[in-house]
This record gives structure tokens, sequence and C-alpha cells, in this order.
């Protein structure tokens, strides 16, 4: 029950006093307990001074006048009317038929066949994921200026093997994985300085089928993100995907942006508790200690889950089945084929880097899981230390 702990009895008076057959004695019990009640008083009001010198709890997010980029792109806005405008009837604002905030006409149309100009020094490139070298810039780019935590103490450390299989699922397109370098000499290509990729994605929204893409990996390095890069290369992805006949698109951010369409959030189930504490992911729980919180952290070293075993590519018909069936309880939702299934879960390019396992029970597939293992690494002191490799679930799985 909300604002009521665990350990406390419920209170049966409504908030009264509980009745007491010596009024004298309640009397003293009472004065015994004025001074703690006065005490916490004089708590709550120096929290609420707190509170006040320190001003009112900062938003998430900007104004919606603040989003200049955002305010120019067809997506649903923070302010009225957008935000009353419903497809049901429900809102207080327009009606509007579900589907699409722009007509595909208009998008197709819309594509220009240039990219946009970029500013001076600098050029676009088309990743190519089949070169070696092309590759391994891609992974210094995202290493060195991706993901990491706000005090930069932590960074993901995608792998080569990592990107190769969420960038190269079936249907990927090269023209998707799109770079800017610094202008070099002619005949050479300059620094990769930024990054942005989108992979072919099958929606279903109620009943109407969207052909999507998913966009993903949109890198700056450091020191050019005064330059504003970031609406120029989504643009260009846009034109790009524009000019391949899709008009829809789905990415997550860490930051709010107008206007998400749902939220996940993550949990961490440390496997390694004392080797986390000493690097300083996790913390020390206040009444807890080291051994403490080993022990209930410890794993044995046997499952308990009788049929559990890895998946082999046989079994995709029967896991794709467990996962449509699972999906349709969702307004909107991810198609797989069975191509994709293999290639996420049990394909060459997902060896080291997914894991996936079905429980077979007489000869059928009944339940599965996978994860993917996203290393992280330790930022101290100017060391790269590698810190954990850190099992994630496998979305939508």
């Amino acid at each position: 029950m909300a604002g009521q702990g665990d350990d406390q009895p419920a209170d049966n008076n409504n908030g009264k006093a509980p009745a007491s057959n010596n009024d004298s004695t309640g009397a003293k019990d009472a004065a015994a307990a004025a001074p703690n009640v006065a005490s916490a008083q004089d708590f709550q009001q120096l929290l609420q001074q707190l509170a006040v010198s320190q001003g009112a709890p900062k938003p998430e997010g900007k104004k919606q006048e603040d989003y200049k980029f955002w305010n120019t792109q067809p997506v649903p806005k923070f302010q009225e009317p957008n935000l009353l405008q419903t497809t049901d009837g429900t809102g207080e604002g327009k009606t509007l038929p579900e589907g699409a905030i722009l007509p595909d006409h208009i998008c197709k149309a819309s594509a220009k066949p240039e990219p946009a100009k970029l500013p001076d020094g600098f050029v676009w490139d088309l990743v190519d994921l089949e070169d070696k070298a092309e590759l391994q810039e891609l992974y210094d780019l995202l290493y060195n200026h991706y993901v990491e935590d706000t005090d930069g103490s932590f960074r993901f450390n995608y792998s080569i093997e990592f990107l190769k299989w969420a960038l190269k699922p079936p249907g990927w397109k090269k023209e998707w994985h799109i770079g800017v370098r610094a202008k070099a000499a002619e005949g050479k290509k300059g620094k990769l300085v930024a990054f942005i990729s989108g992979v072919p994605a099958s929606l279903k929204v109620r009943q109407s089928k969207v052909n999507a893409v998913e966009i993903n990996f949109l890198t700056i390095h450091r020191k050019l993100r005064a330059k504003r890069l970031a609406p120029v290369l989504i643009k260009e992805v846009t034109r790009q995907c524009y000019r391949n006949g899709i008009y829809q698109a789905l990415y997550t951010a860490g930051t709010l942006l107008p206007t998400p369409v749902t939220t996940c959030r993550y949990y961490h189930r440390s496997l390694d508790w004392p080797h986390l504490y000493k690097t300083g992911f996790s913390h020390l729980p206040h009444r807890s200690t080291e051994s403490l919180q080993a022990r209930k952290y410890f794993l044995p070293s046997k499952t308990a889950t009788k049929g559990l075993r890895p998946m082999k590519p046989e079994d995709v018909p029967a896991v794709r089945d467990l996962l449509v069936r699972y999906l349709d309880r969702f307004h909107l939702k991810q198609e797989f084929t069975n191509a994709e299934i293999e290639h996420l879960l049990c394909s060459a390019a997902a060896k080291d880097v997914v894991w996936s396992y079905v429980v077979e029970q007489k000869g059928k597939i009944t339940d599965f899981i996978s994860y993917y293992l996203l290393a992280v690494s330790l930022q101290n002191e100017g060391n790269d230390t590698p810190l954990v490799t850190n099992p994630l679930p496998s979305p939508p799985f």
C-alpha cells in the first residue's frame, strides 16, 4: 500500500490514539511522546526551509520552445493542441484519423537527391562495415564518444562483433550507416568524427503494419558538439530512408524528447557484487555488510529449470511462435521473420554476443530466454580498465 511501510502495522483506528483503560497512564505516555512530536515537526519545518532555499525541482527536459530542432519535425509536441488531439475521440481537441503525421507522398516528395551541406572542413561518408579498417574506426568513435555515465567513470564498450550483429540484420542497407569525416587530402579519408545508423524494423500498430527503421548509435566527437551536427545527421538518415520508401522511424533516448510513445526501466541484477563494489559501480546499502551483499547475490552453480538447453537454429519456428503469441497482447509491437529471429538469437553473427536458451519438455519448446553481453569499462585516472561484462536482456525478449 502506498505510503505505508511493509514493516508497519495497519492503523485500525483511522489515525486516532488507541483507547486506554488508564487515562493517567495515557496522559503520561502522551507527555513523554511530546518532545518527539515537536522534534519531528521541527524536522519537517527544516526540510521545508531547505526545499525553499534550493528552489523548485528542475523539470525533466526543456521548455517546448527550446526544442528548436524537434519543433520543425513531424512529431507530437508537448504543448497544446497536439496532446489534446486523439484518434479515438476521447480527447478534448480535434479527433484525427489514426495514421502517419505526414502522408507518405509528402515525405517522398521532400526527399532531396543530395545531402545537406556540412560545415566547412567536413564531408559525408558511408561507413563500410565490410571493411575491417572502417569497422575499427567506428568502434573507436563509439568507445571514446558514445554512452558514459554523468561523471565519466564508466563507459559502454561495444565490441566489433556486437556492432556487426546489431548493424547488419537481414535487410540492412549500407546507405543507412552514415558517417561524417574531417576533410582530408584528395584520395584519402579523414578521421571519422560522427555517425548515425538505421536498421529495418517491421512494426504493427494495432492492426496496421508499418515498415520502419530503427535509429541507433548517434555519436558525435565530443569536441564537435557545439557545431550542432546531430540535427544534420538526423535529417540525412531521414532523407536516406525516404529515398528507400521508409517514412517512419523509432529511437530511444536517455533524455526527454518530443514526444515519448513509451518508456523503459532497466534493473540491475549483480552477478559479482564484490567486484562491482570494489570498482565503485555498486554501493554498500545502509545497515548491510560486504559479506551480506555477497551472500544476497550468490548464484548456484546449476540451474533449477528442467529442460533448459542452448537454443539451436531448428528451434527458430517454435521460438518465433512463442514470441508472436506473447507480443499479441500489445498495441505496438515489432514483428520478426524466422531469418531475423535466427540472426538475433542463434546465428554465427550472434556468437559471443548473444546467448539464447529454450526449455524443452516432452519434445515441445515451452519457454525461451536470451541475453547479450555489453562490456563496461572503468575510466580511472586515465586508465582504461575492463570492469564487467554486463548481461542485459535481448530486446524485446
